[in-house]
């Protein structure tokens, strides 16, 4: 009897042991996790101002799963709605000046392939000279890594009521 508890104990202990050095690892890599799911969501709307539309497609999941739901009511696929989106995003008419993601927050999984994020989102444009900008837009999402890269798989814009 005693030498099973012994067993069971130590079987404990190692186990205990192996997912605290996981969590470790986990907690250790994070910060970089999250430096790169916010470099990713600032090229979703940073690539506009040099029009390299290869900046965007690279950081969005570029399939099926992709979905954009804009303040409009909108629903945004690929690569149907996207290769409309590019008619307007690449006209001359269409200036980005500028975007500013405020109060990010940013959760990842434990498996650490998938993370969801919030935050604030002022994006700056003009149309043909007309300000078309979007100030304090609530901006919500879904992350998946793929390939050791993360991409943006789906997203939802909303103005804040005030």
């Amino acid at each position: 009897m005693k030498k099973s508890l012994r067993v069971y104990i130590l079987i404990f202990i190692s186990l205990d042991i192996i997912v605290g050095i996981n969590l470790f690892k986990r907690n250790k890599s994070l910060p970089k996790e999250k430096e790169s799911i916010e470099n990713c969501l600032n090229n979703v709307f940073g690539w506009s101002k040099s029009k390299d539309i290869d900046v965007f497609i690279n950081s969005i999941s570029a399939d099926i799963l992709f979905i954009s739901i804009t303040p409009y009511n909108k629903v945004v696929n690929f690569p149907k709605g996207i290769e409309e989106n590019k008619k307007i995003w690449l006209d001359p008419r269409f200036i980005a000046i500028d975007h500013k993601i405020e109060d990010l927050k940013v959760n990842v999984s434990k498996s650490g392939n998938n993370a969801w994020f919030y935050c604030k989102l002022h994006d700056y444009n003009k149309w043909d000279g007309k300000d078309i900008s979007w100030e304090n837009i609530r901006w919500t999402g879904i992350l998946e890594k793929r390939n050791n890269e993360w991409k943006l798989v789906q997203q939802h814009f909303s103005f804040a009521d005030e």
